[in-house]
């Protein structure tokens, strides 16, 4: 019966602990970022990893507006999201998001204070 009561405590403090990681971790990380520009055309390429793959399509728009709001809107935005590193670097992403502005949705990044 003892050692019931410290298996069940043992797998409860567990289950808390993984709870408070998962909580408390970031919801994405943007690792690499490329830009491509011309005079009149700007593309950007991200590569994020999601932890917490539930709700991409939301992460994604925050993402998007967070970028938007400190670079400007590009005139393609494309973002890749990775499990975790090893899959990025072997290029196994399992969600691909492009965005395409039309030239009146373009705008410049912030100016530099």
């Amino acid at each position: 019966m003892k050692k019931c009561k410290i298996y069940l405590a043992a797998i409860f403090i567990m289950a808390a602990l993984f709870t408070a990681y998962k909580t408390w971790s970031p919801e994405y990380r943007i690792c690499r970022s490329f830009s491509y520009s011309c005079t009149d055309y700007r593309e950007t390429e991200l590569y994020v990893i999601i932890n917490r793959p539930w709700g991409v399509g939301e992460t994604i728009e925050k993402i998007v507006t967070q970028y938007n709001k400190m670079n400007g809107t590009p005139d393609r935005l494309v973002i890749w999201c990775y499990h975790n590193e090893d899959d990025m670097d072997q290029g196994r992403e399992f969600y691909k998001a492009e965005f395409e502005c039309g030239k009146d949705m373009v705008t410049e990044p912030p100016e530099a204070y």
